[in-house]
Order: C-alpha cells, then sequence, then structure tokens
C-alpha cells in the first residue's frame, strides 16, 4: 500500500534525519511550565517548539496547567471547603464544589484556587513566534468551537499540533478544520501497540497525521522498533515525549525520531 507523507507548515522547519547526523535533526519541544523556564530554553534553542497542556472553564476561557495540577486543585476542592467550615472569611473566597470536572468552574472561581493561573492566550502573545504542541485536557461541551475561535483568532492554522487524550474533541475539531495537524491520542497508540504484539501493524488504520507517544503508560511499554519502524515506512512524523528521565530520553532519541518533547 502506498504512502504519503503529509505536508503542512508546522514541519518546514524539520530537516530530514540522516543515519550520520540524525541527533542534529531531531527537533526539540518542552513541556510550557512557566514564562522564565521557557525564555531560558528558548535562548538554547530558538525553535523550540513549546508544549501546552490547557483545559477550558465553563465561561471558555483556556488555562495553562503548568504543573499537571490544575485537576487536582478541583479534586480536592470538596475536602477543602469542609475543612474550612468555621473559617468563614476563607471559606467565602473559596468556589463552591460543583464537580470534579475542571470545566465545571469558571476563570474567576479556578483563580481563587490558584491565583497565578496562565491563561493560554498569554503564552500565544508572549511567543508568537514559535510553534506549539496543544494538549487539550477538557472535553466540555462545545470545546471544539471554542478552539477553533482561539486558534483562528491568533491565526495558528500552520504552527500547532493538536494532541488530546479524548478522541471524541480530535474528531470534532478535524470535522470542521480537516487540515489541521493532528496528533494520535494515547487510545489510538495503545491499538497501535497491541497490533504490534502480534505483528499486523501494518494493517492497522492511523487517523493522526503525527504519531505522538511516551514511551510508556502505567508503567506499560508504548513505543517499540516496530512500531516506529512501520510509522517510517507511512511516513508519519513523530514525536516521543514528554520525558523527563534521561535514560528515557536517550531511548527515545535512539529511535531517531522527528522530535523528542522534554518535561
Amino acid at each position: 500500500m502506498p504512502t504519503y507523507k503529509f505536508e503542512h507548515e508546522f514541519y518546514s522547519k524539520t530537516k530530514a534525519s540522516t543515519s550520520n547526523d540524525h541527533l542534529s535533526n531531531i527537533e526539540k519541544a518542552k513541556v510550557f511550565h512557566s514564562f522564565e523556564e521557557t525564555d531560558k530554553s528558548l535562548t538554547q534553542t530558538p525553535d523550540l517548539i513549546v508544549w501546552i497542556s490547557t483545559y477550558m472553564t465553563n465561561d471558555g476561557f483556556f488555562i495553562v496547567d503548568s504543573d499537571n495540577q490544575l485537576n487536582e486543585l478541583v479534586f480536592t476542592l470538596k475536602q477543602k471547603t469542609q475543612d474550612t467550615h468555621e473559617k468563614e472569611n476563607l471559606k467565602k473566597a473559596m468556589p463552591k464544589f460543583k464537580g470534579r470536572h475542571l470545566h465545571e468552574y469558571s476563570l474567576d472561581e479556578m483563580k481563587t484556587l490558584k491565583p497565578d493561573l496562565i491563561k493560554i492566550e498569554d503564552v500565544f502573545t508572549k511567543y508568537s513566534q514559535q510553534r506549539f504542541i496543544i494538549n487539550i485536557k477538557s472535553n466540555a461541551p462545545e470545546i471544539d468551537k471554542k478552539f477553533i475561535q482561539l486558534i483562528q483568532e491568533f491565526k495558528l492554522e500552520k504552527k500547532i499540533m493538536i494532541y488530546s487524550d479524548y478522541d471524541i474533541v480530535l474528531k470534532t475539531i478535524k470535522e470542521t478544520l480537516p487540515m489541521l495537524n493532528f496528533a494520535t491520542s494515547i487510545s489510538e497508540v495503545t491499538r497501535i501497540k497491541i497490533f504490534s504484539t502480534i505483528h499486523l501493524t501494518p494493517a492497522i488504520s492511523i487517523k493522526g497525521d503525527a504519531f505522538v507517544s511516551q514511551l510508556k503508560f502505567k508503567n506499560r511499554s508504548l513505543v517499540n522498533q516496530e512500531i516506529i519502524q512501520e510509522m517510517k515506512r507511512r511516513q508519519k512524523y513523530i514525536f516521543l515525549g514528554p520525558l523527563s528521565d534521561a535514560k528515557d530520553i536517550e531511548t527515545a532519541t535512539a529511535y531517531q525520531p522527528t522530535g523528542v518533547i522534554y518535561n
């Protein structure tokens, strides 16, 4: 079966990998934790791709999950409200518990839990010359429409890759803007891994334009040489991460992917 390379402006700076000098050609992406850290990374790698994890609030704002703990704050909100029952001033300042999902709370309510909250448009504005991998962590009503409005407002159609653990989010965005650059979801990567265990990887259909995966999920391996070779045969762009451990970074680099995502 013939394969075709997905052409998108996002990859205009991507260099072809060669066996002699593949390390210098591997793209670097970095998870956004703070403006200070990202500024420092950009001085070392001007073409750095910025990975942003984001949730949508119930009033339609996209906020950055810079420390991967935003939803944990919501999980503990009910207990915090109970613990502060006798402290009226603090109790009044905290949002009422509405449910376990962040998209049930407004931007102002989330700011009471995390005063230094960052809106995603602030990151887009500051790093307007960069490319982004957007990890959408909400499955909220009409999130596809709100997200499309956001990327059109900032003219990001050629500068982003869209990742999400929610297949329905990727599907609904793609139905409206099919020429955007989409990554594989965790469920799709898991399905690819299952097929690889019985050596049927070539038989599987893949929706993502780029293969994006951690090396492990819940202590189980997601990536192996057979999968990487099949993605390369299909001319898929390959990004591995986010990764923190030096050994994992070494393993990912040895696969000679398109890019490595650093935590």
